[in-house]
């Protein structure tokens, strides 16, 4: 498979683009065939508006004006004057527009797909060619097998280290996985380097000529691994996804597709709110500072294809690659590093997770509007909003590790939670009030009792009123309830809003 073609510098024209051999950008910073015609057909369409507009406006003029003088006997006098001050009367303009109009956009049409054809044909000459060929027998006398050439042996042995001018092109980008902490990228891997040993004697030293991929082996290759890779590996469709070009001048471009599994560490306080950032290491494996150094290409090392959607995260604008060698007990070996933020979208568990909870921590405050003396209808509303809570949430912990931290996930589980068991426990008070505070009042009332033959007369009297006493104190309950529980909940919303809107903010900066 060829390699992809590079893309074009933001503004440039697809005239432009072509010699380039680029592709353009997607965001273009012009005006193309699309916006003539759209914008064209927006004028025609608010030009009949105004016309409209205009003789609407100019009949009620000429009406008024004829009542009013024919009201005073001055028709012919206002007729006079209307002329003078409407040349363009409203049905001359009519006429005219049912003419002009359609001219007007059958010009426009004439010479729109006129341009529209003879750019087409332009476009599909063919480019010219931007440099020669380099014929292979001149470069299979190097790396034959007559030849001293030997692909094992770095170029330049004896001297400094090779540098390597390394670039990747991200095609695809998905399945982050927090319960693994990993994710999937498929991507071009692109390297450039010089081997004096491949280039051509002469003052001519032009061209290039690519190579297949089994005559790939026969050049020289730096060993670079992905050293945070879990699993690799590269695509071999109809053919190995790979290209090695040999420049005349001994430069070498090798580029390789792989799809790759890497491991990206996450802290998960601020789910869903949180930032995700990943990197990508290169280095080299068995080769030390002494024989190679990778070294990020010039302008953009890093790119990523347009159409790259993920699903449940929004990828940052800006891609950071820095050297990043590392010091092991064998030596120095060189290493590159491309870091990109993913920002978690929160949509998903606002439907999933955080409206359905607030609405089951609303239902549970039900019970408080319901008959004291009903209780298999208020046990089996709390027990309900209870299992319900606990399922929603196991289910908000499915998709993450077992951490040894609260997120902020579970910040707003346990609350509803909280809220939920608290309304359970309401009217266990209150039905504790009804059944045993009647009984404790009655012997209260008994040691208060001055004399035994008042306490046989007043004792009627005396149940009535500590029973009305301990049914307003359960009403209270309940009266008291239906106000506190939703101002708490509505000052925790509140607080708990605030902080994920700022973390939320600051993750988009």
């Amino acid at each position: 498979m060829h390699e992809r073609a590079r893309r074009c510098e933001p503004g440039t024209r697809f005239l432009e683009a072509r010699s380039q051999g680029c592709v353009p950008d997607r965001v273009l910073s012009y005006v193309n065939a699309m916006d003539i015609w759209m914008a064209t057909c927006l004028v025609f369409v608010f030009s009949s508006l105004l016309e409209f507009a205009a003789v609407n406006v100019m009949s009620r003029q000429a009406r008024s004006l004829s009542s009013a003088n024919t009201s005073g006997g001055k028709v012919k006098a206002a007729t006079g004057v209307e002329s003078a001050m409407h040349p363009w009367s409203a049905e001359r303009i009519d006429r005219t527009a049912r003419v002009l109009f359609p001219a007007l956009f059958l010009l426009f049409n004439v010479f729109y797909w006129l341009a529209f054809c003879v750019l087409n044909l332009v476009l599909l000459l063919p480019p010219a060619a931007s440099s020669q060929g380099l014929p292979f027998h001149q470069l299979w006398t190097l790396i034959g097998n007559a030849s001293t050439y030997n692909p094992s042996i770095r170029p330049d042995a004896d001297g400094p280290p090779v540098t390597v001018n390394c670039s990747l092109y991200i095609t695809s980008l998905g399945s982050v996985e927090e319960t693994s902490m990993d994710y999937k990228v498929t991507l071009f891997l692109r390297q450039r380097w010089s081997d004096e040993r491949l280039a051509l004697a002469g003052p001519a030293r032009l061209g290039w000529l690519d190579l297949s991929p089994e005559a790939a082996v026969s050049v020289w290759k730096p060993d670079a691994y992905f050293s945070n890779e879990k699993t690799a590996a590269p695509h071999a469709g109809t053919a190995d996804n790979t290209m090695l070009r040999v420049f005349a001048n001994g430069d070498v471009f090798y580029s390789t597709r792989l799809s790759l599994t890497l491991d990206c560490p996450m802290n998960l306080r601020q789910f869903p709110a949180d930032v995700v950032t990943c990197s990508i290491y290169l280095e080299s494996y068995s080769m030390s500072t002494r024989d190679i150094v990778f070294r990020w290409s010039l302008g953009n090392p890093v790119e990523n294809s347009d159409q790259i959607t993920i699903p449940e995260f929004k990828l940052g604008d800006k891609i950071l690659h820095e050297d990043c060698t590392k010091n092991f007990s064998t030596g120095n070996f060189t290493c590159v590093r491309a870091t990109f933020s993913l920002r978690r979208k929160i949509g998903y568990y606002m439907l999933q997770i955080y409206i359905p909870t607030l609405l089951i921590v609303i239902i549970s405050w039900a019970a408080f509007w319901v008959n004291m003396e009903s209780a298999p209808a208020r046990v089996a509303l709390g027990m309900t909003t209870i299992l319900t809570m606990t399922t929603q949430s196991s289910g908000s912990r499915t998709s993450l590790p077992k951490l040894s931290y609260a997120t902020a996930m579970d910040v707003w589980m346990t609350a509803c939670m909280v809220f939920v068991f608290a309304a359970f426990l309401e009217y266990i008070a209150v039905t504790y009030a009804l059944t045993n505070s009647h009984d404790l009042l009655l012997k209260l009332a008994k040691c208060k009792e001055e004399e035994e033959e008042e306490a046989e007369v007043d004792k009627k009297t005396k149940e009535t009123e500590f029973g009305e006493k301990v049914s307003s104190l359960a009403q209270g309950i309940d009266n008291v309830s239906r106000v506190f529980f939703p101002i708490c909940f509505l000052l925790f919303n509140l607080l708990y809003w605030s902080i994920l809107l700022l973390v939320l903010n600051e993750g988009g900066e």
